[in-house]
């Protein structure tokens, strides 16, 4: 039946669908969103920034501060003033012996003189020559350190090779050599009581036991510095050897070394990167005054504090630092006088790196060296590694930290406080100054300054 108005559908034709729904970005092409890193990095410097302000203002008048990220500067308070730096002063020794004497460098401690005849005697003395090791020790000597146990030349070994070459009697006696170096023993800007007190050893390219008077056989008896080590350093010998059963005829002595003996014994120091680490993590100011004794040997052809000294100067200057207001009287640090900045010694720092042997050799807390009893809380110790340094009107604490997120940051602190004591608010500025950047960069989540997610329309 026909249904009157029905309209019938053409079989050929199809009817057209609605549009599918299009992803559009809801981010403009020039919002800062698209750049979130750019736009979350001055959050983290101004947390940063805030958390440190209280810090330097409790800080000395005559202190300076700087945190660096790279070739930012996070904190910064006074980086230019040149100041006393204690024993910060090892790190500019440290690059240099690194770059001047080269890392593997070694100085070797010998013993020469005539060759034992058949029934084991030596014709004569036997020269102990000193080449310049700082860390000639004996079993007994380990008794004087004070931060743990640390590197050294087993001084001993030379009378054991001595006794396994045969030789039974010496007709003389033992002559100590100790010009590869010319100076002092002693500083004219050090107080007596820093030999006095084992503060620093009297320098020699010929020392043992760090020139402290302790017995060479067990038990470690005796004390005090001795006042010519190379004659001290022949004496051990003797002893040794005579515990050892080889009869020395003559008494220790210092002097010259015969030109025409052979050598007869012979012990390597440490490498120099190693000897640097020593340095470093234990403070050890009588292996830096070595170091910069011998800097001056190769750099100047004179192995003297002032050479070594002025050569380390130098050296800044020819490799691009900024060496002005720079004072160095010695390689330790042990003089009033001498001046650092705080942007020089972060350069020093950020320049050998985070990996390299200057920060490998860096004191880290609760382990053996001058940072064993400090900042041992569960958030230093695998964070910090730094070169303390300490007199009574300074100190100072500069080195690498890892921060939390992971960023390494070099930071430097020197402190100075004007003729009084350092006291427990200066201690507290160095460990507060790292509480306030071990969170860096401390920010909001990313997603929400990231691009946001595209809308449906």
């Amino acid at each position: 039946m026909l249904v009157v108005g029905a309209v019938l559908a053409d079989p050929s034709t199809t009817v057209a669908s609605a549009p599918a729904p299009q992803k559009v970005a809801a981010t403009p092409v020039l919002s800062a969103r698209r750049a979130p890193d750019l736009l979350l990095a001055p959050v983290g410097r101004r947390k940063v920034a805030e958390a440190a302000a209280p810090v330097i203002a409790a800080a000395p008048p005559s202190s300076c501060l700087l945190v660096r990220d790279g070739d930012l500067d996070l904190v910064g308070s006074k980086p230019d003033d040149p100041l006393a730096p204690a024993s910060n002063m090892k790190i500019l020794v440290a690059a240099v012996a690194l770059d001047v004497l080269g890392p593997a460098t070694t100085f070797s401690t010998s013993v020469t003189g005539a060759g034992p005849g058949s029934d084991g005697t030596v014709e004569g003395n036997l020269s102990l020559v000193g080449g310049g090791d700082p860390l000639l020790t004996t079993e007994t000597g380990k008794s004087i350190w004070n931060d743990g146990p640390q590197p050294f030349t087993r001084f001993e070994d030379l009378a054991d090779q001595l006794v396994a070459k045969g030789v039974r009697r010496v007709t003389g006696g033992v002559v100590g050599d100790g010009s590869r170096h010319e100076g002092p023993t002693s500083l004219p800007g050090w107080p007596k009581r820093f030999v006095g007190n084992g503060i620093v050893g009297p320098l020699s390219a010929l020392s043992v036991n760090d020139g402290w008077n302790v017995s060479p056989n067990p038990p470690p008896t005796g004390g005090g510095p001795v006042t010519d080590p190379p004659a001290h350093a022949a004496a051990v010998l003797t002893e040794q050897l005579r515990a050892r059963g080889v009869v020395v005829d003559g008494p220790p002595s210092s002097g010259r070394a015969a030109t025409d003996g052979t050598t007869l014994a012979e012990v390597e120091s440490l490498p120099v990167d190693q000897l640097v680490g020593e340095m470093l993590a234990f403070s050890d100011n009588t292996t830096a005054e070595m170091l910069t004794r011998e800097v001056g040997r190769k750099a100047a052809d004179a192995p003297t504090t002032d050479a070594g000294t002025a050569a380390s100067v130098s050296w800044l200057t020819s490799n691009g630092y900024d060496a002005t207001g720079v004072v160095m009287k010695d390689g330790s640090g042990l003089t009033a006088e001498n001046r650092l900045s705080c942007n020089l010694v972060a350069d020093l720092l950020q320049q050998a790196g985070p990996d390299g042997a200057m920060a490998d050799g860096l004191a880290v807390p609760a382990r053996p060296g001058t940072l064993k009893d400090r900042l041992t809380a569960a958030k230093y110790r695998d964070a910090v590694r730094a070169k303390t340094g300490t007199l009574n009107s300074v100190t100072a604490l500069s080195g690498w930290l890892r921060t939390v997120p992971g960023r390494n940051l070099v930071f430097a602190v020197l402190l100075n406080t004007s003729g009084r004591n350092v006291g427990a608010n200066e201690l507290s500025v160095q460990s507060r100054l790292l509480d306030s950047i071990l969170a860096y960069p401390e920010l909001p989540p990313r997603e929400q300054v990231s691009p946001l997610p595209p809308v449906q329309r």
